[in-house]
């Protein structure tokens, strides 16, 4: 757009000059070419030329002015430099704003490095690829893939685009172009304020060191939807940003819970815990008063995973997803954390590694 820009404007200035010597019509000439040449390319590079239209109109100004006050062609070559000069002045003031609000955008959203915050989750097992191959992780990956926003895009423009931003500059010429903006940056973030775990750990009739594990798969229905559901909120696909590297991750917001998962045949969510396998020699469970979310759970407390989530962890180790064991009055699940497609770039190892899981705890709905 600046090149092209540029070469308008000094045809432009060449035409007006020509015309001021030699024409005996020359404001005609003059206010035409304008509209030609910076409305013209429309029709054949969908783009117009702010810049080129301004100093059309500088230029037929400046002819009118000299046909008026009967000043000689001379004058007005140099009434036309000056022209450009204040065209220059403006588009540039234009472009350097700009450039200012890509430089704070930068600031805001800065590349990250990635090495420290997630380890690579080789050290866990992953799924049985007939399992993988299916549903729900199958589905789960298309879900993630349909929400990828055009914030990921700009996030790239402005890191990695720089050049071509400030060349297509809207000052220079307006085109069919997203231009990175806050508004786009900021639409798919999650406020920062934690959210408290739904209910009390107390409600339970037993504490879960006296639970005796009698664990059955959890079949396909609401109870599966629920945890599917909070998968997908924790992980929050529009949160990703942009990926280069894992040195390299810009406009990242960190996994977290957004809202606690309503009620499931009959159920409702009391608490969830994270279970955590790939930051501690043993797997341990964060204990919060607030929903997962992992800026929060570098600094949480721990504790060893009790009776129930161990056979849990054994039960997703062999490739189940969801495990679960209920009396009348409460149900305690485990369901697993798995790496899918869209997990790969940023934790590393293989699809249908073990990442973590969701230990749940629900009481009966009155």
């Amino acid at each position: 757009m600046l090149v092209i820009a540029m070469f308008l404007s000094a045809v432009l200035v060449v035409v007006a000059n020509q015309a001021m010597h030699h024409s005996r019509y020359p404001i005609r000439i003059i206010f035409v070419s304008s509209l030609a040449l910076a409305f013209g390319p429309a029709f054949f590079l969908m783009s117009i030329y702010p810049a080129v239209a301004l100093l059309g109109i500088l230029l037929t100004l400046a002819a009118i002015a000299c046909r008026c006050t009967r000043r000689t062609p001379r004058f007005f070559t140099w009434l036309s430099g000056l022209a450009c000069m204040v065209v220059c002045g403006i588009v540039g003031w234009s472009v350097l704003e700009r450039e200012a609000k890509y430089t704070r955008l930068r600031e805001r959203f800065p590349y990250e490095s990635m090495e420290d915050r997630l380890p690579h989750s080789g050290l866990s097992n992953r799924a049985q690829p007939q399992r993988l191959a299916g549903n729900p992780w199958r589905s789960l990956e298309d879900k993630i893939a349909d929400v990828r926003s055009i914030r990921m895009v700009q996030l790239q423009q402005l890191h990695e685009h720089a050049v071509n931003l400030f060349i297509n500059s809207p000052g220079f010429g307006v085109t069919r172009m997203m231009y990175p903006s806050e508004p786009m940056m900021t639409v798919d973030l999650r406020p920062d304020d934690p959210l408290p775990q739904p209910g009390s750990r107390g409600l339970l009739i037993r504490s879960p060191g006296e639970w005796q594990p009698d664990l059955s798969v959890v079949p396909p229905g609401d109870l599966s939807q629920l945890h599917e559901e909070s998968f997908l909120d924790f992980v929050h696909p529009r949160g990703f940003g942009y990926f280069r590297d894992r040195r390299h991750v810009a406009g990242f917001q960190a996994h977290q819970m957004s809202r606690a998962p309503g009620p499931a045949e009959r159920w409702t969510v009391q608490t969830i815990d994270l279970i955590s396998l790939l930051l501690h020699d043993e797997p341990v469970a964060y204990i919060t008063d607030h929903l997962p979310r992992m800026d929060e759970l570098r600094s949480a407390p721990t504790r060893p995973l009790d009776e129930l989530e161990n056979k849990g962890m054994e039960a997703l180790r062999s490739g189940e997803d969801l495990v679960m064991e209920k009396t009348a009055t409460a149900v305690r699940m485990v369901g697993v954390l798995r790496s899918v497609r869209q997990c790969l770039s940023c934790h590393g190892g293989e699809r249908g590694d073990l990442l973590g899981a969701f230990s749940y705890t629900l009481a009966r709905d009155p």
